[in-house]
């Protein structure tokens, strides 16, 4: 498997931080790790994604989220906002997208993964709840409920397993 170069972007994160990047393959997820801990992650590690969302109108809050070998420490979430035509693209793209590829970045891609997408039908609803909103997107509605969200599910663990 060919590695992906690791955006700019995730470089900026802390450790523990992660975004969703175009490849030439589609979308990835890209999680910045500190070096000291890739020995923690098996040699074969099993990875799961998940796309939750929350209806708070005129707003909907997606988030992506990916799991490393079932394990609490190692899932990760990041949030699309799906008010911006980069977020619709994202979940155009993972509602249509066979396989996603997770990506452990230090200083540049250390470990990557590919994985089957068990988030299209996730995606679809979501585009398909996005058709039907009547009313503007607002960006403070969409900070207020991401830091209401973030209060109760504090960790992406806990995210993971929200009903």
């Amino acid at each position: 498997m060919k590695m992906a170069s690791a955006p700019a972007a995730i470089r900026q994160k802390r450790v523990g931080g992660m975004l969703l990047a175009y490849t030439p393959d589609g979308v990835a997820f890209f999680v910045r790790e500190d070096p000291r801990h890739l020995g923690d992650y098996p040699r074969v590690c099993s990875v799961e994604v998940s796309l939750r969302s929350w209806d708070f109108p005129p707003i909907t809050l997606v988030a992506g989220l990916v799991r490393f070998a079932r394990r609490d420490l190692m899932t990760f979430q990041t949030w699309i906002d799906a008010g911006h035509a980069q977020g619709v693209r994202v979940l155009k793209n993972l509602s249509t997208q066979d396989t996603i590829f997770a990506h452990l970045v230090t200083d540049d891609v250390a470990r990557s993964f590919r994985v089957a997408n068990t988030m299209m039908r996730n995606a679809r609803s979501v585009l398909q709840r996005l058709e039907r909103q009547k009313q503007a997107w607002d960006d403070a509605v969409f900070e207020r409920s991401r830091e209401q969200l973030d209060r109760l599910y504090p960790t992406a663990a806990d995210m993971w397993r929200a009903p």
